[in-house]
């Protein structure tokens, strides 16, 4: 449950299906050419002045200071929580490109299981994409690994898309790769789903 938690939620509306197949395609950003995408363990070269940390996407809008909680009830009873924070903070990657850092706290029961600083900007076209992630995992209130963190341009690892500026049936892109520890890949099934909370029924 990291950024992915806050992926799936927005996925309520915007359906996606994810998986860790590696696709070949051509790489672009194009709103004009929506179904061009950083795809698979393809590389791709980003400008970092076609990137800001004023993430207006629609689909996920983070304005510093806005916070989400998700919270699911497992069958025995244990009670998961995950709480998303778009803090004022930055970081600049070894490519040059300025993101916002967003943090992922995950607990069980109460107890602290992961803390995670997410690292997001959006392009000029509006598509919002992940650069990765500086995550520690937790027992008995220690750190027991911090193996799952990554930066886009190090050791191989390459960004993603995390939300797309016009997402349409079938567009495939890459959400995260670092090879043989984040491999995602996600798809979009259907933006016109109706999506229910205990707040009521909404669309897109």
């Amino acid at each position: 449950m990291k950024h992915r938690t806050t992926v799936t939620a927005v996925a309520a509306v915007l359906l996606f299906a994810a998986c860790g197949d590696s696709a070949a395609n051509t790489i672009g950003t194009s709103k004009s050419s929506p179904s061009v995408l950083p795809q698979g363990d393809e590389p791709v070269t980003l400008d970092p002045a076609d990137f800001t940390i004023d993430i207006t996407n629609p689909y996920w809008p983070m304005p510093p200071g806005r916070r989400w909680t998700y919270v699911e009830r497992e069958a025995d009873g244990t009670e998961a929580m995950a709480i998303i924070i778009v803090t004022g903070q930055t970081k600049v990657l070894t490519n040059g490109i300025t993101t916002r850092i967003v943090r992922d706290t995950l607990t069980r029961n109460g107890e602290l299981v992961e803390d995670t600083f997410d690292y997001y900007a959006q392009d000029m076209d509006g598509n919002l994409w992940y650069f990765g992630e500086e995550t520690a995992e937790f027992e008995n209130g220690k750190v027991t690994t911090t193996a799952g963190s990554f930066e886009a341009g190090i050791d191989g690892a390459l960004p993603g898309i995390a939300i797309p500026a016009e997402p349409v049936a079938g567009l495939a892109y890459r959400q995260e790769y670092l090879r043989g520890e984040a491999e995602d890949n996600g798809e979009v099934l259907s933006t016109q789903e109706m999506a229910e909370v205990p707040t009521g029924k909404y669309r897109q």
